[in-house]
């Protein structure tokens, strides 16, 4: 007489590492297949049954599955496991300033602006919005911002500094004559002087 066992217990698939892997996307790092484990309760170990498939491109955003597979010696499939992919752009834009950092701005002076430009690892040339509040006419420091943002909303920024500021003496003029003549005993009476600024006026 014979006795067949009869098996109709699937294997099971366990994942090594995370089933939801994160890449950033065209910064040269491939995405590194760890594998999974195949169980079989008559079996044992069967991982060399194991079938992946799917792929991942890292240069193009996007979710990707690669699905894992495996059979018994009985037949039995087991249930299809899936490690989910993302590569992802959350890289922020480098915004390179055209010209220097700090500038020295003469009161009243125009200020030319020379802009930046912004490079983003996935979306490439961006935009620059620039933010300027100098008010060429008020002595200070201001901070112009250049921010730049790419597809995936990352924000890229730098800052320029420019200082105007006031190096003109002010102007004394005497008010009469330069040498003045007063009679012995008599009281002197200064008739003062003008003084006129670049910044402050006449004072």
């Amino acid at each position: 007489m014979y006795f067949y066992v009869l098996n109709n217990n699937a294997p099971v698939i366990t994942l090594n590492g995370s089933a939801v892997v994160y890449i950033e996307a065209r910064t040269g790092v491939d995405y590194i297949e760890q594998g999974a484990v195949v169980t079989d309760d008559i079996d044992g170990d069967i991982t060399n049954s194991l079938v992946i498939s799917g792929y991942v491109n890292e240069e193009v955003k996007g979710t990707y599955y690669i699905k894992y597979d495996a059979k018994d010696s009985h037949g039995n499939n087991a249930i299809s496991v899936y490690r989910q992919v993302v590569v992802r752009d959350t890289t922020a834009p480098i915004v390179t300033l055209i010209g220097n950092k700090e500038i020295k701005l003469l009161y009243g002076q125009q200020y030319i602006e020379y802009g930046a430009t912004a490079v983003d690892n996935y979306d490439g040339e961006l935009e620059v919005i620039i933010n300027n509040p100098i008010i060429e006419d008020k002595i200070g420091t201001y901070s112009v911002t250049y921010v730049a943002y790419d597809e995936s909303g990352n924000r890229g920024s730098t800052i320029r500094y420019v200082e105007v500021i006031d190096n003109v003496s002010p102007v004394i003029t005497l008010i009469g004559d330069e040498i003045t003549y007063v009679e012995v005993y008599t009281e002197f009476e200064d008739e003062g002087a003008l003084i006129e600024d670049n910044v402050d006026g006449t004072f």
